[in-house]
Order: C-alpha cells, then structure tokens, then sequence
C-alpha cells in the first residue's frame, strides 16, 4: 500500500498551477476559490485556503510568490556575503598569545594553552600551567586561576583557527572551543 503526503497527493491530480521563475514555490489552483502553496522539498502545504473570489486568490497567491522570490533572493546574498566574509577572514592569533579553555559537567576546568608558531591556516599550541589566585574563588573547592606563560605541561597541537561568531578567532577542542584570554583571573572548581 503506498502512503502519500500532502504534496505527492496534491502534485498526482494535475491540478492547474502557479509559479514564478525566479523561486521554487509552487501554487496549486484546486478549485475556483481554492489554493494550496509548497515551497522548497517541504511534503507541507505553507498555505491551503478558500478565497471568496478568484481576485482575492491571484491577488494573495501573486503577493505569496513574490515574497517567496524577494526571500529566496535576499538568503542567495546573505549566502554570498557570508562566504566571501569567511574566505576574508584572517585569524589574529600571534606567537605568545594566550588561550583559555574551560569545560566540565560537575566542576569546571580551566585550561590554558600558548601559541608557540603559526602556519598558513594553522597555529601550533602548546598547554601551559595556571596558577591559582589568592584572592581565591567563590566558595569551597573553586578558585580563580591565571595562565602561567611559557610554563609548559603538554606536548605541541596543530590546531586549525576559526571564524567566531563575532569575527573573533576560536579554536575546537576536545569539549569545547578555546578563545583568547582577556587577562582576567578564570574560574576553576575540583572536587576530592
């Protein structure tokens, strides 16, 4: 037994319909007064009315195909745009700069790392030791800690930079993402 949806039942009767070059919205006239819309692969009708006139349905389904080109058009720039923004972009990563980690579930990890050379779209890193604050942290079992440069723990990782949110340069770790620390001490827990 074959199962159709909304769109394979409606596109199977060979129904009149209306479309506009510039999208790939399609409105199917299924009665006098009556109209069903789909646009993308969606099997989900966007829209499925009764007009009181055929006026009022070619004036809505002409208004409905319009948006959808202006919206297909203006999501093709934003596209564009932000992949030319993309190839643009440069990390600003430097030899010495610091990075901070943090991660964890039931306590928070703090890590640092320091770059220690760049590459062509890479930069290599390398863990460095922090240092817990005086002033300590927030209750028992936490603290903030400081990076301790050119102290360091852990072997050398290429590690690829890339494009935050805001333009700023993260790099993915293993639980999280790494981005340059602002000089301010971090917060740290432990247990046991």
């Amino acid at each position: 037994m074959t199962i159709f949806n909304h769109r394979q039942y409606i596109e199977g009767k060979n129904l009149p319909k209306v479309k506009n070059a510039a999208t790939d919205a399609v409105v199917y006239l299924t009665g006098d007064t009556t109209a069903v819309a789909f646009s993308g692969k969606r099997s989900k009708c966007d829209f499925n009315l009764r007009f009181t006139s055929t006026e009022k349905r070619d004036i809505y389904t002409a208004a409905y195909l319009a948006h959808k080109a202006q919206s297909q058009q203006e999501d093709v720039e934003r596209k564009a745009q932000a992949r030319a923004e993309r190839k643009a972009w440069k990390h600003d990563f430097f030899v010495g700069a610091i990075l901070h980690y943090s991660w964890g579930y039931d306590q928070t990890n703090c890590e640092f790392y320091q770059v220690v050379s760049l590459k062509a779209k890479a930069i290599i890193i390398r863990r460095i030791a922090g240092a817990l604050t005086p002033d300590g942290g927030c209750g028992p079992m936490s603290g903030s800690m400081v990076p301790c440069p050119d102290n360091f723990i852990e072997a050398e990782e290429m590690k690829i930079p890339k494009m935050g949110y805001k333009g700023n340069s993260l790099v993915s770790m293993e639980f999280g993402i790494a981005d340059k620390w602002d000089g301010r001490p971090c917060y740290t827990s432990w247990d046991h």
